[in-house]
């Protein structure tokens, strides 16, 4: 086949297959449109399930240091409520009277008695109200004792009448270095005047001990607060943080502000880890418990079956991407299988030409476009000139090879992409030449009998000796006699080409309406 020839056939190939081929193409890309959309809500749904699962373990665990705190809160206020019972008796046991040397002693007794009734306290001491200690549980020599007029408690208890129990700021022993946390009362006098402070002191690491059996986790964090927000004690127990003030803290802040309890997410003003707080005030004092949890221990019910569900989660991606890529390649081989079985259906299997069906399907899309458009139409009808001769000389095989060059000149002759060349039937031939007037149809046509007639083929039963052909041709032109319908315009072609070959073949006539035949020469 020729390369004028593969590309007219290339031409009507496209043209017939155009709608075909884009709707394979729009199949693909629906379809890969489809398995996008399925892959993000798959991923969208999973990181919306993982981030709810998340904030679920997050929530049971604000639920638990919430509980965890008010339980270790109860737990601090009964051990105050103990030493207060402690200070209340041995304040009926001082009484209203300045003690006696003997009352005194008596006095140490008592406090050591109580010690070992209630082990939670570490000592008792009793002050006068210049601040020298007069009594006192510890072992010391009472000349020892240091003046404690300037301790936080003493000078709480002489500036306030009140009688309540005053928990203070932690202290620190100077004899061992031991970090205490102070509940004291206020003794008066008949008048009510001041007269010293009965004094308990409760070893920081006792809470730091009693918590530590109560945490869940290692990475938990146990802290009881004074009212002035400083650390009294914590668990784990280290003593460099005890005493230090956490006041801009959020918890403190909200304390103030007068939240009995409550829980936040925040970093740690400690060791700055990001953590869940909880805590929960004594009832009627600024003491409060917190229960701090990491976020790490927070969510780790939730990272224990993460990898199993990112497993999961990521089977179904992988299933989806690719069954969708083999749904894609399958849907596409079969598309385009049924795209080549539609254009061996469009064409002529001798000639390669586009076939009568092609040309049924064409001819009224042109002629739509013709009457909408204005332009003309023309339509060439070719016919084989003595072509049953002709096989009966040469046998039907060489007619087929005569056929099939033919159709490889015809092609040629007619150029322009929109020109098609189709197989009307046996020997007959049609084209179509869409926005073509009558002058440049005739030329088409004198371009196709002359290519015919340079072939030279053999034809011993033609009066010339060679093949030829004969064209009628017709134009639609709105402009001038339009026709009513696509058929008047094939059988002005068809009436033509009849004319054409009556009148000795080997040319082509044009049908110039209402009757009048003419040559193509009359159109130069």
């Amino acid at each position: 086949m020729c390369k004028g020839e593969a590309s007219k056939f290339e031409t009507d190939a496209a043209l017939s297959q155009k709608t075909s081929r884009k709707s394979v193409l729009g199949l693909s890309s629906w379809l890969r449109f489809g398995i996008g959309i399925a892959f993000a809500a798959i991923l969208a749904g999973t990181v919306a399930m993982e981030t709810e699962l998340r904030e679920s373990s997050l929530r049971s665990a604000e639920e638990r240091t919430a509980m965890l705190a008010t339980t270790l809160a109860q737990q601090a206020a009964d051990t105050f409520q103990i030493a207060d019972l402690a200070l209340s008796s041995l304040g009926r046991l001082i009484g209203e009277d300045t003690p006696t040397t003997n009352e005194l002693a008596l006095l140490r007794l008592d406090m050591t008695e109580l010690l070992r009734r209630v082990p939670r306290i570490s000592s008792l001491s009793y002050y006068e109200q210049s601040g020298w200690r007069l009594a006192t549980s510890e072992s010391e020599a009472l000349e020892s004792a240091s003046n404690q007029a300037r301790a936080d408690f003493f000078r709480h208890h002489r500036k306030h009448p009140g009688n309540d129990l005053y928990i203070g700021p932690p202290i620190r022993i100077e004899a061992s270095g031991e970090w205490v946390v102070t509940a004291s009362r206020r003794v008066v006098h008949p008048d009510g005047s001041f007269d010293g402070v009965l004094l308990a002191t409760m070893r920081s690491t006792y809470f730091a001990d009693v918590y530590s059996a109560l945490k869940t986790d290692k990475q938990s964090r146990i802290i009881i607060l004074s009212p002035s927000a400083k650390l009294m004690a914590r668990s784990p127990h280290d003593d460099a943080l005890i005493g230090i003030d956490v006041s801009d803290n959020i918890i403190p802040r909200l304390i103030r502000e007068g939240a009995t309890s409550g829980s936040t997410r925040q970093f740690s003003p400690i060791d700055g880890a990001e953590v869940i707080s909880s805590f929960h005030r004594l009832p009627g004092r600024l003491v409060a418990v917190i229960y701090s949890m990491t976020l790490e221990a927070a969510t780790a019910p939730w990272r224990e079956g993460l990898p199993y569900r990112l497993l999961v989660a990521g089977a179904f991606l992988t299933l989806v991407v690719v069954g969708g890529s083999r749904l894609v390649r399958y849907a596409r081989a079969r598309q385009i299988s049924e795209l080549n079985l539609l254009a061996i259906s469009r064409t002529d299997a001798l000639t390669g030409l586009l076939n009568r069906r092609s040309f049924d399907e064409t001819l009224p899309i042109e002629w739509m476009r013709c009457v909408a458009s204005g332009h003309p139409l023309s339509l060439l009808m070719i016919d084989v000139d003595h072509f049953k001769a002709f096989n009966d000389t040469y046998g039907h095989q060489a007619g087929d090879v005569c056929l099939k060059a033919i159709a490889a000149a015809i092609s040629s002759a007619a150029r322009r992409p929109r020109d098609r060349v189709m197989r009307y039937g046996g020997e007959e031939m049609i084209a179509l030449l869409p926005e073509t007037p009558p002058r440049e149809a005739a030329r088409v046509a004198e371009r196709m009998r002359a290519g015919i007639e340079v072939l030279r083929i053999p034809h011993a039963a033609s009066p010339l000796g060679f093949v030829t052909i004969s064209i009628g041709f017709s134009t639609e032109d709105r402009s001038t006699a339009p026709r009513s319908s696509a058929s008047d315009l094939l059988a002005d072609a068809d009436r033509a080409l009849y004319a054409a070959k009556a009148s000795g073949r080997n040319r082509s006539l044009a049908s110039d309406r209402p009757a009048q035949l003419l040559s193509a020469a009359a159109y130069g």
